[in-house]
């Protein structure tokens, strides 16, 4: 709450000051409510994103992810104005999931024959970046081994909307 990033932020310029330090960094992410807060105080926000670093995530199993995520993506299509009349096939390295939108929510399905699905197919890597929120539809539509059908881009859109993710140092080890 505000009177902690207060308390927080006091405790912190008090050992800086004894310290001689003129400047602190905090590591959070961009969203965080203590790096809103700094705003104020003329705070500088530095995201790195090391080309040469590895995946810090790894979808394993598809279905029981996609299960999880299933409240999420209903929520999220709740709120766009997207037509969805075609179940989406993701095809991946390690399995594949098929989406559909019934009755206004985001359903694990088995296609009915008479319906062709829209198919994406990517690498699970992309995947695993769309859905951690790392990159965005329209930015991995064009790299090796991903196909996307036009008519699937605003869906995905959607459902994998761009975030600001963020590794806590503690997470790292």
């Amino acid at each position: 709450d505000p009177w902690s990033c207060l308390a927080l932020a006091g405790a912190l310029r008090r050992r800086a000051a004894r310290l001689g330090i003129e400047r602190i960094r905090v590591h959070v992410p961009p969203d965080d409510p203590f790096a809103r807060f700094g705003t104020r105080f003329g705070s500088e926000h530095r995201t790195a994103y090391p080309s040469n670093s590895g995946s810090m995530g790894r979808i394993i199993r598809l279905a029981p992810l996609f299960r999880k995520l299933l409240p999420t993506f209903t929520g999220r299509l709740g709120d766009a104005e997207v037509r969805w009349e075609r179940p989406l096939e993701l095809h991946t390295d390690i399995g594949t999931v098929c989406l559909n939108h019934v009755s206004g929510c985001v359903v694990l399905s088995r296609m009915p024959p008479a319906q062709r699905p829209l198919r994406v197919s990517l690498p699970i890597l992309k995947l695993t970046q769309l859905a951690f929120g790392y990159r965005a539809v329209a930015d991995i539509s064009h790299d090796a081994g991903v196909s996307i059908p036009g008519a699937a881009l605003p869906i995905l859109d959607v459902l994998f909307p761009v975030g600001t993710p963020y590794m806590w140092w503690s997470d790292r080890f």
